[in-house]
């Protein structure tokens, strides 16, 4: 007896094999208990029947049918653009974003899938679609205001102490006359990159209070196609930082604690 039922007719036959073996005179009786009120489990039965039906009528051509599955099967990256372009000349779907995905959840068979087992109405599927955009929307601006906030107080102060210091440590040693090449081109690249940290957070700052639009679909889809680039771009500017201020002087964990030391 089991309690459950295996969504893969393979699974059934294994468990008939653990107690119905070759030569044995007695028929054995296997019970999978299924609730008929539970969705889940409807959907597993209705499966069942249907590779059944199929394993029935390719009973015996096991060769063909392993001839006839090896194209589908990608040994690849499966995160490489190898893989994207594969994926998109079978016709699969790319959906790298939350959002992305969202826009398919109320697809014709989704809606049939829910309403069909009494999970969800249509409009109790949309009321959710909608709900679940706005709260990526409302996630994101918030990600993207802490990402403001972050930068302006936390890095940016202590990448221009740095810098602080490298200049008087510069014009010290030129002061008298000692070598300062290495000082003059480390206070270069670190302004360099202050300046390009500087022009990240304005440009993310510009994005998240556009909104993108009155509907929120409209703000969501702004804040994949604008605000989460534009995060990234400031947390680019950030990790080369982290990689020219001083250990003392950066005011988070860096990367080397994280993995390597604490």
């Amino acid at each position: 007896m089991n309690y459950d039922l295996p969504w893969n007719p393979q699974r059934i036959e294994q468990r008939i094999g653990r107690c119905h073996r070759y030569g044995q005179k007695h028929d054995v009786v296997v019970i999978n208990f299924l609730n008929e009120r539970n969705a889940a489990d409807q959907r597993v039965l209705e499966l069942l029947a249907e590779k059944f039906k199929l394993f029935s009528g390719i009973f015996g051509a096991s060769d063909e049918v392993l001839h006839e599955a090896r194209p589908i099967i990608f040994g690849g990256d499966n995160y490489s653009e190898e893989w994207h372009a594969e994926a998109a000349r079978r016709g699969l779907l790319n959906l790298p974003t939350t959002l992305d995905a969202l826009d398919h959840l109320c697809d014709e068979k989704n809606v049939a899938l829910f309403t069909r087992y009494g999970v969800l109405t249509e409009t109790e599927l949309r009321s959710r679609h909608e709900i679940w955009v706005e709260q990526y929307f409302k996630k994101v601006n918030i990600e993207a205001e802490t990402t403001e906030t972050i930068a302006r107080t936390m890095v940016m102060p202590a990448a221009a102490a740095y810098l602080k210091d490298l200049t008087q440590a510069l014009s010290a040693a030129t002061a008298l006359g000692l070598p300062a090449a290495g000082l003059q081109q480390t206070a270069e690249e670190l302004g360099e990159a202050i300046d390009a940290l500087r022009a990240a957070i304005e440009k993310l700052s510009v994005q998240n209070r556009d909104l993108g639009g009155d509907e929120v679909h409209e703000k969501a889809v702004h804040m994949r196609d604008h605000v989460i680039p534009a995060m990234n771009a400031v947390r680019e500017a950030g990790d080369r930082l982290e990689r020219l201020v001083t250990h003392d002087q950066w005011p988070m964990p860096t990367y080397r604690e994280i993995l390597f030391v604490k």
